[in-house]
């Protein structure tokens, strides 16, 4: 039974990690604008009820249930700020969701350790602040794993039912959780196995079966399109795996990456490796710096510790997503092992409330990862990422109602949701298909795609520089003068373009505006002549701006 004053220090710490999981996540929550991926979102799911499903399948190719959320919520409005909040909302309830599991495991007094590192994370916290599947897909993974924890020590019937459930949801939310999902069964299953708890064994396996049977229809109908989208090389093909002695080296390499994503997030990572040119290929540096302190941990804690399934499910948890990984299934690292973050800070949580029993040593120990924790927030905060915002307000204050601006593939949907937010009167989004930008990426002749003197851009990633020039001035009609938005390309990119339209067509860039990671540039061909036969492709392959066109693409 506890006591009125262990009851009441309890809930006041619980009640400031909650707190302060709040405000880190609300801070700036608008600042960065929405980038390439999360305009896609907003895109898929401003549509019609009835175009939903097909939009999701053709479109973002997920899982339906965020967008069907989002869909919902979009009634309430689509500043940045609002379209954050539900992410912002999961995310708190995924801490609260590892708070309960590591009381679940380990007392009352250990759960807000792991409910302190994890609204520490900077991992969490920028992908709490994103229109986005991962920080709901989070929220489910860890009350899937809080109800597992409970029904494994305790066999309530409630708390088997919540894991079946929640398990269901995140599968439903997010394709990954099936790999943390699976870690996490497997390492439990195996260690009723070694105690020969054969009631529960059975009933943990009879759960997942219901698991897979009420995610079927994704299965059929929803994951091959996310697996066979021509992106990557085709998954599970045996032959073209690679499982050689040298895939074998970069485990541990590409897993210390795992684990520096989880404490100070991508973006910090790439820029405080700035020097390297592959920020995710640290190859050169030591990787026990890394590995010795966590793993000591992992370690150290499942050798004192009951809650041996915990930690096994991180190992087998890597050792399933790397393997997915070779086989082009599922990608290793990255925003992509958010999928692990409540087992892995459940797992560092409790092996930091071990070292708080052990005595002054282990005190100072756990005190010291706890500030390093601290110190990867406040040093290393997400920053901004695709500007497009400040972009699209200069193009707004400088270009004339004459001038052509191309938009370049990787900027389309963003830059379409900046000017409906500052200029609603002039850019309506009223009309616009269901995913009205991959028409425009394929190039066709329809009228959302060439209005107002904006020429939303082919996709054309794969051609080479010179023809992506040609595609560019095709499109501007060789006009003497034209603007270039960019964003959410390869480095050096634009900059080969820019040198193709100086040293092949007299152009020169005569004002430029960078905006992490989104430019502008304003190019004017000097006083030169047109190449023999350029006048004869105009006429030729364009279309005139003032031909009438329908919404199917055809004039």
């Amino acid at each position: 039974m506890l006591s009125f004053d262990l009851v009441r220090k309890v809930y006041w710490v619980y009640g400031l990690v909650l707190v302060w999981a709040v405000g880190a996540r609300l801070w700036g929550l608008d600042a960065r604008p929405l980038w390439f991926d999360e305009a896609i979102e907003f895109w898929t799911a401003k549509v019609s009820f009835k175009e939903l499903f097909p939009s999701v399948k053709s479109a973002l190719r997920d899982p339906p249930l965020y967008s069907f959320l989002l869909h919902f919520w979009l009634y309430l409005g689509e500043s940045e700020y609002l379209l954050r909040l539900p992410s912002l909302f999961f995310s708190i309830a995924a801490i609260g969701g590892v708070m309960w599991a590591g009381v679940q495991v380990g007392g009352w007094q250990w759960g807000w350790l792991p409910a302190w590192s994890m609204a520490l994370a900077e991992s969490d916290i920028r992908y709490a602040q994103e229109v986005g599947q991962y920080a709901p897909a989070v929220a489910f993974i860890a009350w899937s794993l809080a109800f597992l924890s409970d029904f494994a020590l305790r066999g309530r019937w409630a708390s088997f039912l919540g894991w079946i459930c929640c398990s269901v949801l995140a599968l439903y939310t997010y394709y990954g959780s099936a790999v943390s999902l699976a870690s996490a069964i497997a390492a439990l299953l195996l260690l009723q196995l070694w105690k020969r708890e054969s009631q529960k064994t059975l009933l943990i396996t009879t759960g997942c079966i219901f698991i897979f049977i009420a995610a079927l229809p994704l299965v059929l109908e929803w994951l091959p399109e996310q697996l066979f989208r021509g992106v990557s090389p085709p998954p599970f093909q045996i032959e073209a795996a690679s499982f050689g002695w040298e895939d074998i080296r970069l485990f541990p390499r590409l897993a210390k990456d795992f684990i520096l994503y989880q404490f100070i997030g991508e973006h910090m990572l790439c820029r405080f490796m700035s020097h390297v040119e592959n920020c995710w290929q640290l190859s050169q540096y030591a990787e026990w710096l890394i590995w010795l302190p966590v793993v000591g941990l992992w370690v150290w804690g499942a050798f004192r510790s009951q809650f041996h399934w915990i930690y096994l499910s991180i190992l087998l948890g890597l050792i399933i997503n790397y393997a997915l990984n070779q086989l082009h299934a599922y990608p290793f690292g990255a925003r992509y092992s958010l999928v692990f973050a409540p087992q892995f800070w459940l797992s560092m949580g409790l092996s930091f409330a071990l070292l708080q029993k052990s005595g002054f040593a282990g005190k100072g120990i756990s005190v010291l990862a706890m500030v390093g924790i601290v110190l990867a927030h406040m040093v290393f905060p997400s920053g901004p990422a695709e500007d497009l915002r400040s972009i699209t307000q200069i193009w707004l204050e400088r270009r004339t109602p004459s001038d052509l601006t191309y938009v370049y593939y990787g900027a389309v949907p963003g830059l379409r949701y900046q000017l409906a937010q500052l200029a609603p009167s002039e850019f309506s989004t009223e009309g616009l298909p269901a995913h009205w930008y991959d028409s425009c990426w394929q190039g066709r002749k329809i009228e959302f795609c060439h209005a107002q003197g904006l020429i939303y851009g082919r996709w054309i990633r794969e051609l080479p520089p010179s023809q992506k020039t040609i595609e560019i001035l095709e499109s501007v009609r060789y006009a003497r003068k034209f603007w270039i938005i960019a964003s959410h390309i390869h480095p050096g990119e634009l900059e080969s373009i820019l040198e193709v339209l100086s040293s092949s067509y007299a152009y020169k860039v005569i004002q430029r505006y960078i905006r992490s990671d989104a430019a502008l540039f304003l190019l004017e061909r000097q006083d030169v002549s047109l190449k023999e036969g350029e006048q004869s492709v105009i006429k030729d392959r364009f279309w005139s701006y003032s031909l009438p066109c329908d919404r199917s693409g055809t004039t």
